[in-house]
Formats: structure tokens, C-alpha cells, sequence
């Protein structure tokens, strides 16, 4: 899959999903106002970047909206061509999915399977963890499930963004992942 700039939307969506975190910290939300806070930063990046943004649970309400409700992920950013009958769906720039359950097999896997099967140029997975370590170990075991997954194409890249819980850490650990050639 050739580039179209996804090193720097990687770089917005990192921004982004640091932002989110440290308002939702400041604000001491739970996980709700977590993930509406990264979701709030996600649109706003999309936005900026010119495209269209699927999502839902995004607060406050007076801020710009997400144009479509949540479809198929907990966020997406698509482009889309306007034409006589109405728009197309060009592209998909952008997949989210986040959880914030630490259940690797029963709660993360199902999510993370929508992002294997998405034709996106980048997809995101959010999680919240303990530790530095067990986020490298998550995001191990994704790598694996990728690797696994027969659909895999050489080029398709995630990233992983692991909310550190320990109050003397509490930030964002990423990781990307290009799949091999």
C-alpha cells in the first residue's frame, strides 16, 4: 500500500489521542469521558485533515460533531465523492476501535478483529493497561494475531496506544506496526 501521507496522520492521531488523555485525566473522568475526550481530538484531527468522521459518544455538545453516527468501528474517517446521485465512499483513511476492559481473549480480540478486517490506511487500537510491560505484551499479541491473519497485506499498518494506569506513569504508550513486505 503506497504511503498517502499516513506517517503524518500517525503523527495527528498520536497528538490526538495525547491530548484526549490528558484532558480526561485533568477532568479526573471515568472510562466514558476517557473515550469521549480521545474521540473528541479524533474528530477535530479528521476535521483539520479534511475528511468526513463516523462516530458516536463524542461531548461536549456545542463542539464541531462527528458527520456520521458510529459505523462498523468506534471511529472512522472516510473520503467520500460527491457526485449527481449523491456521495461515494472513496477511502478510509482512519479506523478506532478502543476498549478499555483488560480481558485480552474475550474483550480486546473481537475489537481488534474489526481492525484486521478493515481496508484503512492506518487502524488504531486503544487500550488501557497497569504497566509498560503488559502494554508490550498486548501489543505482542497483536502483532501475532496480524501475522496470523491470512488477509494481511504487506504495507497495512496499525497503531497501538496503550493508556498507562499507574498513577506515578498515568500516560500514552505508542506503538506502530507495519506489516512485513
Amino acid at each position: 500500500m503506497e504511503n498517502r501521507g499516513v506517517d503524518a496522520i500517525e503523527a495527528q492521531v498520536r497528538d490526538a489521542i495525547t491530548a484526549g488523555v490528558s484532558v480526561a485525566r485533568s477532568e479526573k473522568r471515568g472510562n466514558k469521558g476517557w473515550t469521549a475526550a480521545i474521540k473528541k481530538e479524533l474528530v477535530l484531527a479528521g476535521h483539520k485533515l479534511g475528511f468526513r468522521v463516523g462516530a458516536s459518544g463524542v461531548d461536549p455538545v456545542d463542539d464541531p460533531p462527528a458527520d456520521d453516527g458510529e459505523w462498523l468501528w468506534d471511529l472512522n474517517w472516510t473520503q467520500e465523492k460527491q457526485e449527481a446521485e449523491g456521495r461515494n465512499l472513496v477511502d478510509v483513511p482512519l479506523v478506532v476501535e478502543s476498549e478499555w476492559n483488560p480481558n485480552f481473549r474475550e474483550e480486546l480480540v473481537p475489537d481488534f478483529q474489526k481492525l484486521m478486517v478493515a481496508r484503512a490506511w492506518l487502524r488504531v487500537m486503544i487500550i488501557e493497561v497497569l504497566n509498560r510491560s503488559e502494554a508490550e505484551a498486548k501489543f505482542n499479541k497483536f502483532i501475532a494475531l496480524i501475522s496470523k491473519f491470512a488477509p494481511t497485506q504487506a504495507g497495512d499498518r496499525y497503531l497501538f496506544a496503550a493508556f498507562i494506569h499507574d498513577p506515578a506513569v498515568l500516560k500514552v504508550d505508542f506503538r506502530s506496526y507495519v506489516a512485513p513486505l
